[in-house]
């Protein structure tokens, strides 16, 4: 038997201020499920979403618990309601292959020698008054 009954890892780890393991692993798991619902039609979250592997675990629960169960049992030990989540779709294109924007010549000869209120007289004389 060692020196020690317990590790004094947890107890230096709260002295430091970090949480306990525990806590971390919940609350990376509550980020990474809010997070993947942003992206539901990426490659990584459906297989995430989709949770292919649950009628397996219900069949055999020797196996490891799928992310989704894991995250669903949680959230009801917690008491928190499935909340929707506001989906964001990536565009098609990438920003690099968005067309150079190619601004006037005589809105923008000068920009730097300008005060603020000259640069924005000449620009709305040549919005409403193109050469």
């Amino acid at each position: 038997m060692g020196a020690f009954r317990t590790s004094p890892i947890p107890s230096l780890l709260v002295d430091a201020g970090f949480w306990p393991l525990d806590l971390r692993r919940q609350s990376v798991m509550l980020r990474c499920w809010f997070r993947t619902h942003r992206l539901p039609d990426s490659v990584p979250c459906l297989s995430i979403l989709r949770d292919l592997h649950s009628q397996a675990y219900v069949t055999r629960p020797s196996l490891p618990k799928p992310f989704g169960i894991r995250v669903a049992n949680f959230m009801m030990d917690l008491s928190i309601d499935p909340t929707p989540v506001y989906s964001f779709r990536l565009p098609r294109v990438g920003s690099w292959q968005l067309p150079v924007v190619s601004l006037c010549p005589p809105a923008m000869d000068g920009k730097k020698d300008f005060l603020p209120a000259l640069s924005q007289t000449r620009f709305l004389e040549h919005f409403f008054y193109p050469f």
